[in-house]
Parts: C-alpha cells; sequence; structure tokens
C-alpha cells in the first residue's frame, strides 16, 4: 500500500513495515534539497504511524545513495540563500537529529554503491 505522494521519495507500507525509498534513480538517488524536505516531511509522518512497527530505508534502482547532488544543492542554491539554509537544516535534521533519536526500529538496506 502506497501513501502520501511526494517527489523525489516513495513510502511504502505493507505488514508493519514502511519502506522509506529514495527515488532519484536517474541520479543514483543523489540527495537534493527536494529529497532532504521531503525525507523530513516522510519522516515525520511515519514517526506517530501507529501501523508502522519497523523503517526500511532503501534506495530505488541499482544505487543506496551517491552522496550530496553537488549541482542542485550548491549551484542551484547559490542565487538563493534562503533555500541554502532551509535545505541545509532539513539535510541535518532527517540525517542526524531525526534518525538518531527516530522512535522506531530502523534498518537500512544499501543496495549497489
Amino acid at each position: 500500500m502506497e501513501t502520501k505522494t511526494l517527489q523525489t521519495v516513495k513510502v511504502e507500507k505493507e505488514d508493519g513495515i514502511t519502506w522509506v525509498i529514495l527515488n532519484r534513480p536517474e541520479k543514483r538517488n543523489a540527495m537534493s534539497p527536494q529529497l532532504h524536505f521531503d525525507m523530513v516531511e516522510a519522516l515525520d509522518e511515519i514517526e506517530t504511524d501507529n501501523t508502522t512497527q519497523v523503517l526500511v530505508l532503501t534506495g530505488a534502482g541499482n544505487s543506496w545513495c551517491a552522496g550530496q547532488d553537488l549541482r542542485e544543492y550548491f549551484r542551484v542554491t547559490d542565487k538563493d540563500p534562503v533555500l541554502r539554509k532551509k535545505a541545509s537544516y532539513a539535510s541535518q535534521e532527517w540525517r542526524w537529529r531525526k534518525l538518531f533519536y527516530y522512535p522506531k526500529p530502523t534498518i537500512a538496506m544499501v543496495n549497489g554503491f
């Protein structure tokens, strides 16, 4: 069963397992500002979802995550310091604060690179 549609992240739920899938396979799931925003939104929603017993993070296609999409994260935000600050906050929020203290068992299903 699929839930809310996000631009760069897919969320699928089945039998108590919620799959959060980085969904930029054409970029090997490299992280962009939008992916950071989508991950914060997805994790916020799942955190209080009573049907989720376990969270599995993975990547679509052949790669887990190629790291930061340097063009989208730095070049695109060069002329928009507000967007850069929001993207930087979202990046740290989901990868460090959110997952470090996440209240549900979390598994990283790393595939490929």
